[in-house]
Parts: structure tokens; sequence; C-alpha cells
């Protein structure tokens, strides 16, 4: 898959992305491999360490936590769902 293509950061262009690793088997293994990295990212044991300690020492504070996942934000809003 050759990434000068298509832009990603046009309307339709991460639609294009996905529909092209349908077909494109260097791609499916490029974006697998990009999935699990956000899962190895987001669920980082010193990380999640980090994020339980702050947490605890502000419990009685409002917090707004940013993420590059939605699925995260989630799991972190169901208190302590993160530990999975």
């Amino acid at each position: 898959m050759d990434s000068q293509e298509f832009d990603l950061w046009k309307e339709r262009g991460y639609q294009e992305f996905l529909k092209r690793t349908s077909y494109d088997p260097q791609g499916r293994r490029a974006l697998i491999a990009k999935q699990r990295a956000e899962t190895i990212a987001r669920t980082a044991d010193k990380k999640l360490d980090t994020l339980d300690n702050l947490l605890k020492r502000h419990h009685d504070d409002r917090t707004i936590i940013f993420t590059a996942n939605n699925e995260f934000a989630y799991d972190i809003s169901q208190e302590g769902s993160y530990r999975r």
C-alpha cells in the first residue's frame, strides 16, 4: 500500500485507508499492528499505576483525563474498570 495515494487528514481519508486495508495484505498487517500498539500503550502497567495514584490523591477534585483512545476514556469513567 502506497501512503502517497491518499491523505488521512482529508474528509474521507481514514475511511479510504480502512477500505484499502481490507484488500491489501500489507495494509491489513499495518492496521493490526497499529491496533495492538494502541492496546499495549493504553494498558501499560506503569501508566495505569500512575493514573490510579493521581486519581486517589485528587479524589475530591474535578479532573480531566486526556486519552488518544475513546475506549480507554470510557473505561476510566467507569471507576477503575481500566484495571482489566
